[in-house]
């Protein structure tokens, strides 16, 4: 579990989505359910960061997720935190068969 220092800390998963597969569910899991985590995905051949969906509840998976990566996108998962005594304590995602 990971403590927050100040309540203005940000915290990110990076991952890439297997061959042949797409992302179709995640959660971020902490002790506040009220903070927010966003998906994103980016490209590692430049700053082009796409957002996937910006509004999700900690510890409520996110479903229904379609996306797929070429050779050089990933995967972003971002944890806003709201106070000091707020702990993320990890992140899941699913994927399928394209």
């Amino acid at each position: 579990a990971g403590k927050v220092m100040t309540s203005t800390l940000e915290a990110y998963a990076m991952f890439r989505i297997p061959a042949g597969m797409f992302l179709a569910t995640c959660v971020i899991y902490g002790s506040d359910s009220t903070n927010n985590f966003a998906i994103y995905k980016g490209n590692i051949t430049n700053s082009v960061v796409s957002t996937i969906d910006a509004s999700n509840n900690v510890n409520t998976t996110k479903s229904g997720l379609t996306t797929t990566c070429t050779a050089q996108e990933y995967i972003i998962l971002r944890w806003d935190a709201a106070a000091t005594n707020d702990y993320i304590y990890g992140a899941q995602a699913g994927f399928k068969i394209s």
